[in-house]
């Protein structure tokens, strides 16, 4: 026979003559793994879990992930004189026309900021001729990008499409004198364009009253909520908004508060009664999937955010130039949003 462990042709012998194997005793040897090959496979094998686990995470939560933006560093000029209070130079109530919805894709920061500036022109009987744009709030809108869309909001989501249909911003930015707008809380995807022009929620009148230090703004909500409704979007957010205080922030008032006093049928989802800084500005960021980023409004933070189970309700906002020590002191302006 052939010896099992090194081949010699050993005939009839019980011992293989060139190793010395005793062929009743011998057994085939077993490979054991050794602790290097161990190792690096199982390391292999934790890697591709990992990318895999970690790719369905993105995947899932890019939808609704919010990437942070840094608070613009720059400093802010003195904001315009307003011709509020004592100041007074057209008392009653002013109606503001509210600009149509336009497309920013591709503008440049300057052209933004002469849309600024020929908005506030149009109200000499309430602000002074020192008004420029605040640099904390637009200094970051970057040349040439394109802009959040209000139907990649609520038709594509985030991705090549995110920029389809009017901008979003041009609900708030051509419209200085509306101090705080609402919008959605989320960008929404799977329902397709159909038609319909009242699928996000718009404002329909907007007034000063200077002699008083107020303004209201009446906002359709209704026909949003049927919208939204009727499309099968997640009601999670259906009925969940932000409060935009860019423009109020541009023109001085840096802080506010909700008057719970006079509020109805809305709850704040961070639940404070403290002063906060109206902190929002335009930037470019990622959140629109566009390739390049989009340039959209920052931060996405709870302290702008609410609900509103049914309509009508009411939003009453007071706001300061200064921090004041507390919620209870007499507000430089009170905005009211009436939602119908």
């Amino acid at each position: 026979m052939n010896c099992p462990s090194c081949g010699l042709n050993a005939g009839e012998a019980v011992e293989c003559p060139a190793c010395g194997v005793i062929f009743a005793k011998w057994k085939p040897r077993q490979e054991i793994p050794s602790a290097k090959t161990d190792r690096s496979l199982s390391a292999g094998t934790i890697a591709a879990v990992l990318v895999l686990t970690l790719g369905g995470v993105w995947f899932y939560a890019r939808k609704t992930i919010v990437f942070p933006a840094a608070e613009p560093a720059s400093t802010e000029p003195a904001p315009v004189t307003l011709y509020l209070g004592s100041a007074v130079k057209a008392p009653g109530e002013i109606q503001i026309p509210l600009a149509p919805l336009a497309k920013f894709d591709g503008f440049t920061k300057a052209q933004i900021y002469d849309i600024r500036r020929h908005a506030i022109a149009e109200h000499p009987e309430l602000t002074g001729k020192s008004y420029e744009p605040s640099d904390y709030v637009f200094g970051s809108i970057e040349d040439g990008k394109p802009w959040w869309g209000l139907e990649g909001l609520y038709f594509y989501g985030d991705g090549p499409n995110g920029n389809a249909g009017p901008s979003e911003e041009s609900r708030f930015l051509p419209n200085p004198f509306l101090l705080v707008g609402i919008r959605e809380s989320m960008a929404r995807t799977g329902a397709t364009p159909d038609g319909s022009t009242n699928y996000y929620p718009y404002p329909t009148r907007l007034a000063w009253n200077a002699a008083e230090s107020s303004a209201r703004v009446e906002y359709s909500v209704s026909q949003y909520f049927d919208f939204t409704a009727n499309h099968a979007y997640s009601p999670e957010y259906r009925r969940q908004f932000q409060f935009v205080l860019y423009n109020a922030r541009d023109l001085g008032f840096r802080y506010f508060a909700l008057d719970r006093a006079r509020s109805k049928g809305i709850s704040l989802i961070q639940d404070t009664d403290e002063p906060r800084s109206a902190r929002q500005f335009i930037h470019r960021g990622p959140s629109c999937g566009v390739a390049g980023g989009c340039n959209n409004m920052s931060p996405h933070a709870k302290e702008f955010l609410f609900d509103v189970p049914a309509a009508p309700a009411k939003a009453v906002l007071k706001l300061w130039r200064t921090k004041p020590d507390d919620s209870n002191a007499p507000a430089d302006m009170t905005y009211t949003i009436d939602m119908i």
